[in-house]
Order: C-alpha cells, then structure tokens, then sequence
C-alpha cells in the first residue's frame, strides 16, 4: 500500500470519527488479515490491555 493511499485511509478513518488506537487497528488487521490479539497489540503498538476494548469498538462499528 503506498504512502498516499495510507494517508488517504486514516483522513478517511478519522472523519468517520474512529480513535487512533481504532485506526492502528484496523490498518493493522488489513495487512496483516488476521491475527490473535497479543499479536495484534504488538503490531499495531497498542497496550494489551486496551486491545479488546479496541476490538469491540471497531465490531459495533460493524469495521470487523
């Protein structure tokens, strides 16, 4: 993915009012496809114990 549609994603992310940690997320959960949650908290560098309530943010935003 290039730099200018990355950048393109998270203007579009934030302005549907997702968080940085919802935003790290979800790009993370799209390149990489799938991954456990300790995974996912490492590769997107948010705290463990944050991650599921990420998680099920992004779920009742119906993003994942």
């Amino acid at each position: 993915m290039s730099k200018e549609t990355l950048s393109e994603i998270k203007r579009l992310l934030k302005s549907i009012k997702l968080s940085s940690y919802e935003i790290k997320a979800y790009l993370t959960l799209l390149r990489f496809n799938e991954l456990s949650a300790r995974d996912l908290s490492q590769q997107s560098n948010i705290p463990i114990g944050r991650i599921y309530e990420v998680l099920t943010q992004l779920s009742d935003k119906t993003m994942i």
